[in-house]
């Protein structure tokens, strides 16, 4: 639903025509205030009159769209009822210092709030604030039943979502995560669909995430989609079914173990920080670690029974 310039311009000169300058104090302040009112009202029949007619002119292909130019219609409402009620507020405070004395300033004032509707004024505040749908919105939007993201979406829908490594006795902590930004997914296929139905969507992918200095996963995801009454299809979660280190070999030389008497030393002998992975023998069998070891230093392992570097990585 458009408002048009002259509606702008109608609804400003409705809210905010002069009252006669020979007035009384109390005439002039009470006409003023009566003139809020109006002004309150002409917004609430606006807002009640986008609600029952929203949509009926236009088409939108999405839920996304509909919700978008609801809220993009009724802050344009609010700013044409906001520049209304203050020139208005410029009129009753010119009209208020043109009166020379204070007791003539006082009545004005007395007058002008006195004929507020204060229950008005509250229902304006509470629609200002809402930030809900109305139903009859809701209605259209339940209307458009949106295509299923297709291969393209997806990839630009998991930006922003996190996976942790996905595997058990990985070389990562229970806390790791790779948080996925744009630019970082290639060579995604869907591996299987799992559920396919008018409300969920949920795919096993495959992709490869690689960050921008060059360090690179083999990815397995689960991706469920839903449905809302009001929006598009939106990812409900993402969960790592594994994430596998992509080996360059290229920093392989870097990195060097040496062993001084109970301890191991992982030296780094290049001059860029680098993330080294592996495993090491304790009574208990082999475990995997993961260390970043910065330029030209080394990290120090006590007492493993051996230790062994799967790989080498920009961390």
């Amino acid at each position: 639903m458009k408002i048009t310039k002259t509606v702008i311009i109608l609804f400003i000169a409705l809210c905010s025509m002069l009252i006669p300058s020979c007035a009384s104090p109390e005439k002039d302040g009470a006409a003023l205030g009566l003139k809020i009112n109006e002004c309150n009202r002409q917004y609430l029949n606006t807002l009640q009159q986008l609600d029952i007619n929203f949509g009926k002119n236009d088409s939108y292909n999405s839920r996304k769209s509909i919700k978008a130019a609801y809220f993009t219609a009724k802050s344009n409402a609010n700013s044409n009822y906001r520049i209304a009620l203050d020139e208005i507020y410029k009129v009753a405070a010119d009209k208020k210092n043109s009166y020379g004395d204070y007791k003539s300033q006082s009545e004005f004032s007395r007058a002008y709030a006195n004929a507020i509707d204060s229950d008005l004024q509250n229902s304006v505040q509470l629609a200002n604030a809402n930030t809900q749908l109305p139903s009859t919105v809701l209605a259209y939007m339940k209307s458009i039943i949106p295509t299923k993201p297709d291969i393209s979406q997806i990839q630009k829908d998991l930006i922003g979502h996190s996976l942790s490594e996905g595997v058990e006795n990985g070389y990562y902590s229970s806390s790791w995560r790779w948080l996925i930004e744009n630019n970082e997914i290639s060579e995604f296929h869907i591996d299987k669909t799992l559920t396919d139905n008018a409300n969920e969507y949920m795919i096993i992918a495959k992709m490869r995430l690689t960050s921008d200095v060059g360090k690179a996963f083999n990815a397995t995801v689960k991706i469920r989609y839903i449905l809302p009454d009001d929006d598009d299809w939106i990812i409900d979660f993402t969960q790592s079914q594994g994430m596998y280190i992509v080996k360059t070999h290229l920093y392989d030389d870097c990195v060097t173990v040496e062993k001084d008497g109970w301890w191991y030393y992982l030296r780094n002998q290049c001059d860029v920080a680098l993330e080294v992975g592996g495993k090491e023998l304790e009574y208990n069998g082999w475990k995997k670690y993961c260390h970043v070891i910065s330029a030209h230093n080394s990290y120090c392992i006590y007492n493993p029974d051996d230790i062994i570097i799967d790989y080498v990585e920009r961390p």
